[in-house]
């Protein structure tokens, strides 16, 4: 077909002399952009949550650390108060030789305790030192057996601040009872003062 018969069936046209935009490239560019642009944001978002996360880790932390401080601080203070109330009993007032005392038993031959017995009610000041009977106040059927009686015995000593050695004496023992078919447990305390001392005021297993 001629250029003149193209003519007569399409019409008179122009050929298009402006520039043609990439319309099509620049939407696709522009929504990377945007897609870049979100990405950025979403990090951004995601990196204020990890952050808020570690503040709130770091502030747990913080009120974990002073929680312990302050019960550290507590159990400090009660335990000066305990150490100041035991300091106090020893360094009462009393002539009573309580290390003598204890000597002149220990050195005493077996059934032979008249030194002991004369030691004691020479020096003995009811003002001053005061005795004390134990009587272990058991369950039926508790105090059968050999072994859960010393148990018992030595349970008592371990619960007992050390410190009141320094101040006391005491003998205590186990005894089998032929009517109850059990043991019994005894025991007798010579302490300073005139009242119950602080260490066995606050011990677990004497009311």
């Amino acid at each position: 077909m001629s250029f003149k018969a193209a003519q007569n069936v399409l019409g008179s046209f122009k050929f298009c002399t402006s520039k043609i935009e990439p319309t099509f490239a620049v939407k696709t560019e522009e929504a990377k952009d945007n897609k870049k642009g979100g990405e950025k944001k979403d990090n951004k978002k995601g990196g204020e949550k990890k952050d808020n996360k570690k503040d709130e880790g770091n502030n747990a932390k913080s009120d974990k650390e002073a929680k312990e401080a302050e019960r550290q601080a507590k159990l400090e203070l009660e335990l000066k108060a305990h150490d100041d109330k035991v300091k106090s009993w020893l360094e009462m007032e009393c002539k009573f030789d309580f290390e003598e005392f204890k000597r002149t038993y220990c050195n005493a031959k077996p059934n032979e305790f008249k030194p002991v017995f004369e030691y004691l009610w020479k020096n003995f000041d009811d003002s001053q030192v005061s005795f004390y009977y134990l009587r272990f106040d058991k369950l039926p059927n508790e105090l059968k057996n050999e072994i859960a009686c010393y148990n018992k015995c030595q349970g008592f000593l371990d619960r007992t601040d050390s410190k009141a050695a320094r101040a006391g004496f005491g003998i205590y023992n186990m005894w089998w009872d032929e009517k109850a078919s059990e043991y019994e447990i005894r025991g007798l305390y010579l302490f300073k003062g005139t009242s119950i001392p602080y260490p066995f005021e606050i011990h677990q297993m004497l009311e």
